[in-house]
């Protein structure tokens, strides 16, 4: 009787952990799905397509820049998805103009680790060929390097071709936005792009 209540014992533990790993491996599949589906996006591509697709109205202030640059950006099925994974809500005008008021003092109040900053500035700097030195620093952690070759991957991208003078707001702004997800930060960094374009 006492062997076939250890058996019975055993064989309850045995499912009741088997139940668990399952929710784990779940859990962990779920985190490494969407963390997948972000880092597959090419949001270089997909931050010039909406730049260069962009048509802007006649008149240009910074409430229409970002209000208009969100509506395209949203009528857009590659982004529109991203926005839906990550429950994107509209910026308010208030955080768009700090980001485009603010230097580069602003990148001191970001939740970033500190590691991160110096490549934010760094990328605004313009060092040459960083993204091949953030690829292989050990020191960031993979959403790191993706958040940061992204942002230096916009923050040099320009709708055509003409030399980037609004640089430092675009790359603040991308790095602002980023914070809360990758829809606000290429929300942001358009807005600024082409605000920059109409002036």
């Amino acid at each position: 009787m006492k062997k076939i209540y250890l058996y019975a014992v055993a064989i309850t533990l045995a499912f009741a952990s088997c139940d668990v790993n399952d929710e784990q491996a779940q859990e962990s599949m779920d985190y490494q799905s969407k963390t997948t589906s972000q880092a597959q996006v090419d949001v270089a591509t997909l931050y010039k397509d909406l730049i260069h697709t962009y048509n802007a109205p006649a008149v240009m202030t910074n409430p229409i820049a970002l209000a208009s640059f969100q509506d395209h950006a949203l009528n857009n099925a590659v982004f529109r998805s991203i926005a839906k994974e990550q429950d994107y809500n509209a910026i308010n005008i208030s955080e768009f103009e700090t980001v485009l008021s603010s230097d580069t003092s602003l990148i001191n109040t970001f939740s970033y680790r500190s590691i991160v900053k110096s490549y934010i500035l760094r990328i605004i700097d313009g060092e040459y060929n960083l993204n091949s030195v953030i690829t292989n620093d050990v020191n960031l952690t993979k959403d790191e390097r993706v958040f940061l070759i992204n942002c230096y991957l916009v923050s040099n991208s320009t709708s055509d071709g003409t030399p980037n003078n609004w640089k430092k707001s675009k790359t603040i702004a991308f790095a602002y936005g980023h914070q809360k997800s990758l829809a606000q930060a290429i929300i942001l960094a358009g807005a600024v792009e082409i605000l920059n374009n109409q002036i």
